[in-house]
């Protein structure tokens, strides 16, 4: 189909030396123009479409679809101009040669590595058309709360019943502006095994991600197995739910100084202030049921904390 168009553009002249215009000497200037079907069409059947992204975390991707539909009735070459190859966007797939009244689909990626709104164009061109596809999503931080699992909540979600809201953690700085929560499962004898519990809690409005990984160990035990085990190591946290972690400490062997860092690495990236989640787990262990604590030793009890 075509559609033709004229206009007629009245261009008045005004003398240098008159403050009005001579009629006498008007312009007329004529316009035609004529509008063709456009042999390649969007997926909404237009040559401008919006694709939203909407809110994705940090380092992780969101995909679209993007469908590409040929009006002609001889086949097209499609050319795509070149996205920013710093920006957050990417083509996944080449366009195709797309066959007379067939359809293709382009892939594009949202991946993006800081918090804030990104838009860009996806150009497009074919047989003199040129199609745009407007790009737009929203890089989001993840948040993250540990709170500790005391004896009474335990108690209650064994019973089915929602556990007492938690104190903060206690947490010790580890210097250069660094912190951590200290989880103290406490005094073993050599040989046994302990447990104790946190929750970390999804404060995001989108699931979490999450990895354990060990950043830095004091004594170890003599045998393969390592003094302490926290589990699950990775798992994925419902958005505003919680995921028990259980801290094992198992030594083979008396020693006061039994403990490990372990960094919470999320699949997004750290938290919205860049800040990361440290959990150290400390746990000392004695040859018999009888033992001295000296004064320094005290202040590192699980009450004390």
């Amino acid at each position: 189909w075509s559609a033709q168009a004229s206009v007629q553009v009245p261009c008045y002249v005004k003398p240098s030396s008159s403050s009005t215009h001579d009629p006498a000497h008007t312009l007329f200037l004529g316009v035609e123009t004529v509008a063709v079907r456009a042999p390649l069409l969007l997926g909404n059947g237009a040559v401008r479409q919006s694709i939203e992204f909407g809110a994705v975390p940090i380092g992780q991707s969101a995909l679209r679809t993007l469908v590409l539909r040929s009006a002609s009735a001889l086949p097209l070459r499609v050319s795509a101009q070149p996205l920013d190859p710093t920006g957050p966007f990417a083509l996944l797939n080449a366009p195709p040669q797309l066959l007379p009244g067939g359809s293709a689909e382009l892939q594009v990626r949202f991946t993006p590595t800081r918090q804030l709104d990104a838009l860009e164009s996806l150009v497009l061109r074919a047989a003199g058309c040129t199609l745009v596809a407007s790009l737009g999503g929203q890089g989001v931080s993840p948040t993250l709360r540990i709170e500790p699992v005391l004896a009474d909540a335990k108690a209650d979600a064994k019973k089915g019943g929602e556990p007492a809201p938690a104190e903060p953690m206690a947490e010790v700085a580890l210097g250069g502006g660094r912190s951590a929560c200290v989880v103290h499962v406490g005094d073993a004898i050599a040989g046994d095994e302990l447990t104790a519990a946190v929750d970390l809690v999804n404060t995001s409005e989108f699931p979490l991600r999450y990895t354990l990984r060990t950043r830095g160990r004091g004594h170890r035990n003599r045998g393969p197995l390592p003094p302490f085990d926290a589990s699950p190591a990775q798992a994925t946290i419902g958005t505003g739910c919680r995921q028990r972690l259980t801290v094992r400490f198992a030594p083979d062997h008396a020693s006061a100084h039994f403990w490990e860092l372990v960094h919470v690495a999320l699949a997004d990236g750290d938290g919205a202030d860049g800040d990361e989640y440290l959990l150290l787990l400390r746990g000392r262990a004695w040859a018999s049921a009888g033992y001295v604590l000296t004064p320094a030793l005290q202040l590192t009890t699980p009450d004390a904390l």
